[in-house]
């Protein structure tokens, strides 16, 4: 997925379209114009487990995301690498604007079973109310004190906020997009050889100050109440 092993110019040789790379350069106006242009199979894209709109709302690129969403021709039930959909990332974000166009366009809350086939730590791994759309809207408790383990334990097994596994990787993303803290406040990190030392420089920056802004959001009882209304259950045997 994230290969830190790998030299930029690999990474950025993968399969990134250039809306991708648009987001990734944090261009809003450079992204919309280049939605106008593009084709379907354009827009719904997935390059490292993330189509255009999972990758602008992964890193607070909420207008991007926005009108992504507010298009037909996006398929809004494309899940990452780790099952999670638009509308996991827009009540953990607590973005209830993107929430009701999902759910106006029929969003999917999703709930998964456990295999009788899985390794016996996936039952740890995998929670599904934690997981819920609902939950991860409500859920007030979310912090960031085992970054560490993300890179040199199971982490993408046992972290205890799942969703946070994937959010991580854009820490200074999520920052700059949502005016958390300035620029400057990355420059140490930026000078670090793009590397793994280097992103767990800038979740050590950043992370702590995103949730802090995330925690911070009101929680709308009217958003609740419509995630409470949709359901939808799957049976998934696969890992996630």
């Amino acid at each position: 997925m994230y290969r830190f092993h790998q030299s930029p110019r690999a990474v950025d040789e993968e399969n990134n379209n250039e809306l991708h790379k648009a987001i990734l350069a944090r261009d809003s106006e450079a992204c919309l114009a280049l939605i106008d242009s593009m084709s379907e199979d354009e827009l719904n894209a997935v390059s490292l487990g993330n189509s255009p709109a999972l990758l602008a709302i992964k890193t607070g690129l909420i207008d991007v995301a926005a009108k992504l969403v507010a298009m037909d021709e996006i398929n809004i039930h494309v899940m990452d690498n780790k099952k999670f959909t638009l509308l996991h990332y827009a009540c953990f974000l607590r973005e209830d604007d993107l929430i009701e166009k999902l759910i106006a366009r029929e969003a999917h809350v999703f709930v998964w079973f456990e295999s009788a086939d899985e390794p016996p730590e996936m039952c740890h791994y995998r929670k599904p109310k934690a997981i819920h759309p609902v939950n991860l809207y409500k859920n007030k408790g979310f912090w960031f004190d085992v970054w560490k383990e993300i890179i040199d334990g199971p982490g993408f097994l046992i972290f205890p906020t799942l969703i946070l596994t994937n959010l991580v990787f854009h820490a200074k993303s999520l920052c700059l997009n949502y005016d958390i803290l300035p620029v400057e406040a990355f420059e140490k990190a930026d000078d670090i050889p793009r590397s793994a030392d280097q992103f767990v420089a800038y979740c050590k920056i950043g992370m702590q100050a995103f949730l802090d802004h995330r925690n911070s959001k009101p929680v709308n009882e009217a958003i609740l109440s419509q995630l409470n209304g949709e359901e939808k259950v799957i049976n998934e045997t696969c890992c996630l």
